[in-house]
Order: structure tokens, then C-alpha cells, then sequence
């Protein structure tokens, strides 16, 4: 199917260019036809269109329900994640979350419209070696700001890809993600998750884990679950028993998106001359700690996003 908006008027907007897409949508920067800033369209993916040109393999939002045998991925229609997303921005105003200025339909494809905004990704940042620590902790304030102000239950799909840093002023977050019931082909799910494994690999809506595993990734280099994992290729001498036990207990119902956790190295074996007191840090935003002797384990994680910020800053200030 051949499908472009490119040149299309859309509300007095001339389509200039496709900018991105992903597994649900595509994305159109519009020129006003008269004088005003650009705009840019996020526009259901047609039904039956091709694969994504931009592919970012596991970095790619997917859709995934419960089945008897593990989570399976599904395809629910394009335009019911779009008018999730566009409920979720719509409904909050803070300067680190993009807000939408409109939403409309076109040739039966829902579309929502935002600011256009200049800068980077993080991706991009990451993919060039010059991300800095300090967008994670923008970040993680915006999502304290949001959660606690702005009455926000999560976001849901944050990723390197979903946080743009912009030339001048603070982060912004874009396209959440969703966690709840949905319909999909008439039938009622009683849930389905609407997100990044390799970032959520808890299928849970945990963005200070989210936040934590881009720490990882920055400091250290490794996207610690792009690759999926499984117990019985680790050495489990490595790994404590409630850490082993958690993961094993999800192994049993065919829930795979943790097990990679078993493989990490300790930081201080990946960046040697790491200090004690970052290398503490970087394993409690992944909800670990180092026991016995360089043994990783379970641990509570941090207890707010603020909490998040203030350690990351301290601890990596010459990062930042």
C-alpha cells in the first residue's frame, strides 16, 4: 500500500516532510499556509501499510497481552492508541510534557497536532556518545512535577527516543504509552500494554525503572535488556536468590523481558575506576544491590522520582 501525507493540505497546513514514525503512526512537520509556526502531525498508521522505515528494532513501542502461555503480541487499531495518547497529553499542562493544540480526523485517519520543537532526541544523543546526565534528571523532575502535580498516573513509554532536548529550555516527554483493558477485534482484554519491553521489562508501568535502565545505558554503554534473556544460559553463581527467584517465577508463566537482568555485570567490571558510591547508584535505579561477594540482588529502587534526581545529580555531577 502507498501511502504519503507529503504535500497534502491539512487545516491550512501544507505537508512538508515525513519526520518519524513508528509502530502506530506517522509523523508530518505542516507549514501554515499563511504566516505561524510549524505544526507537527502524528497521524494513525493506515491498516495494511508497510513496514516502519525507521526501524529501531527492540527500541520500538509494541503492544503485548496476556495469554495462558506468556505475553503475546497484538496489533490493536492504530487510531485507538493515538486517541490514548492524545486523552493522556491533552489532559495536563506542564512545560516537560508536549500538549497537543488540536486533533482532527482525514481521510478516516486520526491525527493529533502538536508544537513543532527543535533539538535532539536522546537517541540521538546516545547514537553520537554526547548524552549527558542531566537529561535524565530533567526528566525525572518533569515526572515528579507531573505525577504529584499534575495528578498524571504515569507515562508508560519513556525512552531515549520519547525525550527531546530541545536547543534551548528544559526536556519535554512525548508519546506515552498505556497499560489497562482494550478492545481489539471486538474483544475486551482485561489488559494489554502499550510500550517498550527493553525499557518495561516488567510490563508494568514503572517509569523510574524506565528512567534507571537509560541511566545504565548512558554511563555504561549497554542497554542492558535489548537482548532477551533466559536462566539456563547464565552463570547463576552471579545472581542472589530473591533476585533468581523473581525472575524464575515469571520464566514459569513464559515471561521472559527480566531474565536478562541475570546476565549484568557489576558497573565497576564494565567502566573500571567507576567510584563505590556511583557504582551504588546506577544499580539502585535498576532495583539492585551488590551482596556477598560482587553478588547482585534485589533492592526497592528509589522511592520517588525527586529521590531519582537528587542522587543522580550528586553522584554523577561531573556528568552532567
Amino acid at each position: 500500500m502507498d501511502f504519503s501525507w507529503v504535500g497534502f493540505v491539512v487545516e491550512d497546513y501544507i505537508i512538508e516532510s515525513l519526520i518519524g514514525e513508528g509502530s502506530f503512526s506517522m509523523v508530518y512537520r505542516g507549514l501554515p499556509s499563511q504566516q505561524g509556526p510549524p505544526l507537527v502531525f502524528k497521524v494513525s498508521r493506515p491498516e495494511g501499510y508497510g513496514p516502519v522505515e525507521w526501524q529501531t528494532g527492540a527500541f520500538n513501542t509494541l503492544a503485548k497481552v496476556y495469554a495462558t502461555s506468556g505475553f503475546a503480541d497484538v496489533t490493536p487499531p492504530a487510531d485507538v492508541v493515538l486517541k490514548l495518547q492524545w486523552d493522556t497529553l491533552e489532559g495536563v499542562r506542564d512545560p516537560g510534557l508536549v500538549h497537543p493544540v488540536g486533533c482532527g480526523e482525514d481521510a478516516g485517519l486520526f491525527y493529533y497536532k502538536m508544537p513543532f520543537i527543535g533539538g535532539t532526541s536522546l537517541r540521538e544523543k546516545l547514537q553520537g556518545k554526547s548524552a549527558p546526565v542531566r537529561v535524565l534528571v530533567e526528566a525525572a523532575r518533569a515526572m515528579e512535577r507531573l505525577t504529584q502535580n499534575q495528578g498524571l498516573e504515569y507515562h508508560g513509554d519513556l525512552k531515549p527516543d520519547n525525550i527531546l532536548c530541545p536547543e534551548s529550555g528544559e526536556v519535554m516527554l512525548i508519546d506515552p504509552g498505556y497499560f489497562g483493558p482494550m478492545r481489539i477485534n471486538g474483544v475486551l482484554l482485561d489488559f494489554c500494554a502499550i510500550s517498550t519491553p527493553c525499557y518495561y521489562p516488567l510490563l508494568a508501568p514503572d517509569d523510574l525503572f524506565a528512567l534507571g535502565i537509560m541511566l545504565w545505558e548512558i554511563v555504561l554503554g549497554e542497554q542492558p535488556f535489548r537482548k532477551r534473556g533466559f536462566s539456563g544460559r547464565s552463570n547463576l553463581e552471579r545472581v542472589g536468590p530473591e533476585l533468581l527467584e523473581a525472575v524464575l517465577d515469571r520464566e514459569k508463566v513464559g515471561r521472559y523481558e527480566l531474565s536478562a537482568i541475570l546476565d549484568l555485570r557489576l558497573p565497576r567490571e564494565i567502566l573500571p575506576g567507576l567510584d563505590a558510591r556511583t557504582e551504588a547508584v546506577l544499580l539502585k535505579a535498576m532495583k539492585l544491590r551488590k551482596v556477598g561477594e560482587g553478588k547482585l540482588e534485589l533492592d526497592e529502587g528509589f522511592s520517588s522520582f525527586a529521590a531519582f534526581a537528587g542522587a543522580v545529580a550528586d553522584s554523577l555531577a561531573s556528568r552532567l
